[in-house]
């Protein structure tokens, strides 16, 4: 079973709890990055591009933002991405 089955859960999970407020929002428009550095945390733990893809374009600005911020792969999860 993966550590981390997909982006939208750990999005989910980080900003019903709160974790993403203090982080500086991201526009949808840099989705692309969002999903490169994300998948570079998370190396072969992360989901499909077209599904992470997917995850950060239905994701709020300030949820993108707690990924962005990330710097390991326990920080996304921190941040509950």
């Amino acid at each position: 079973m993966r550590v981390l089955r997909s982006f939208a859960l750990l999005i989910l999970i980080a900003c019903s709890a709160g974790a993403c407020q203090s982080y500086e929002p991201v526009p949808v428009s840099d989705c692309r990055k969002v999903v490169t550095h994300a998948r570079s945390l998370l190396g072969e733990k992360a989901d499909s591009w077209t599904k992470m893809q997917k995850s950060c374009e239905e994701a709020t600005d300030e949820e993108r933002g707690c990924v962005q911020a990330a710097d390991s792969a326990a920080d996304i999860l921190r941040c509950s991405m």
